[in-house]
């Protein structure tokens, strides 16, 4: 049953992950949150190897977006020009969504309405997966309280609102 549950849009940015894109992307899959309220887009920035090959696998679970490189910043605003959902959220191309990833956004929204982003834990894994470094021990939370910095690539889900005052900066 999906009544009630908010679109999410998952925005995908991409350049030469041929080694990466099937772990990120299968990481979307493997989520609870059904997949018929994911609206899910890959930008690919302009990938001279194998991305769009592989991209070409997924068919119609995914919303191909091809641009000549514009950089990262480039690649997440032509995501969320395209972004339907109730909620924007990003998953950079070489990283993975832990389970339930996507059923604790929503959560995180509904326990408080008034927030337009959410943060969470960032976790830097080894190939064997252990555990390198994270960057809070603390829960969804609604603000950034805890003296830590967030990574906008990944790690930062949001309600449209936010990125209708013009996205992220592509010069820095």
């Amino acid at each position: 049953m999906t009544d009630g549950l908010p679109l999410i849009s998952v925005i995908v940015p991409t350049w030469n992950r041929q080694s990466f894109i099937r772990a990120a992307l299968d990481s979307i899959f493997a989520q609870t949150y059904p997949e018929e309220r994911m609206q899910i887009s890959v930008v690919n920035d302009g990938s001279t190897d194998a991305t769009r090959e592989i991209l070409k696998g997924y068919g119609e679970r995914i919303y191909c977006i091809s641009q000549e490189n514009k950089g990262i910043a480039g690649a997440r605003n032509a995501g969320i020009s395209r972004a339907k959902g109730y909620i924007i959220t990003f998953l950079d191309s070489d990283d993975t969504y832990n389970a339930g990833r996507l059923d604790r956004v929503v959560d995180a929204f509904r326990k408080s309405p008034e927030a337009g982003m959410v943060f969470h834990p960032v976790e830097l894994v080894d190939k064997e997966g252990r555990t390198l470094y994270r960057n809070f021990n603390g829960p969804y939370a609604p603000c950034l309280d805890t003296g830590n910095l967030a990574s906008p690539g990944s790690k930062v889900s949001a309600k449209p609102d936010p990125w209708s005052r013009g996205g992220h900066e592509g010069s820095l």
